[in-house]
């Protein structure tokens, strides 16, 4: 259950000004979310999901990436979720970034947990929902970066870390960072027509 996430990241944007849409799982594909996307600067998914696929899922049912409508308004994309911005140097399949390049090509940073996410995180999107505004809005996303870098090891869990992690397009490309390092990204990610997107 991703709830808290859901509520506090969208609890932050409204504070903010931020156009945002959030949705937990099969949530996403419920038409009138789909027409928010259209014109929204920040979508966030929350649920569960397991790395190498592009399915989400929480109690209403699961929903897959590629289902969602494409938008050119979307520059944020956040995820409360396990394993959804994994380290492409350990993962070079991982099909998520590909997929969110291609239904939003105009995205510039996305922002979610690189392991296992923990079940109440809704102090991280306080903090992080304002963070990612204010980088969109000045074009500099070095605090972002910095915060996955140096405070994104949250713990350990039963078995795992609890890890941030995020991809900042720039220039030459798209950036990861996790905690301790940040690296380009090794791959080259799909293009989309852009008369197939709206927004």
């Amino acid at each position: 259950a991703r709830l808290d996430g859901q509520q506090s990241s969208r609890e932050a944007a409204v504070k903010g000004g931020t156009a945002f849409v959030g949705a937990e799982g099969a949530n996403a594909l419920d038409l009138a979310i789909q027409k928010e996307i259209e014109d929204a600067d920040m979508l966030a998914i929350t649920g569960h999901h397991y790395h190498g696929t592009t399915t989400f899922w929480g109690e209403g049912g699961g929903m897959d990436l590629t289902e969602l409508h494409p938008s050119l308004a979307v520059r944020t994309v956040a995820f409360s979720a396990c394993n959804s911005v994994k380290d492409p140097s350990e993962f070079p399949d991982d099909p998520v970034l590909p997929e969110i390049e291609r239904k939003f090509p105009n995205a510039e940073v996305v922002f979610g947990y690189s392991t296992k996410a923990p079940l109440t995180d809704g102090h991280i999107w306080e903090r992080v929902i304002p963070m990612l505004k204010k980088a969109r809005e000045t074009g500099n996303y070095e605090p972002v970066k910095n915060y996955v870098r140096t405070e994104g090891f949250l713990g350990r869990g039963k078995v795992n870390t609890l890890e941030l992690g995020v991809f900042v397009r720039e220039p030459n490309g798209w950036v990861f960072c996790k905690p301790g390092f940040c690296s380009d990204v090794p791959m080259v990610v799909a293009s989309v027509d852009s008369s197939e997107v709206s927004g």
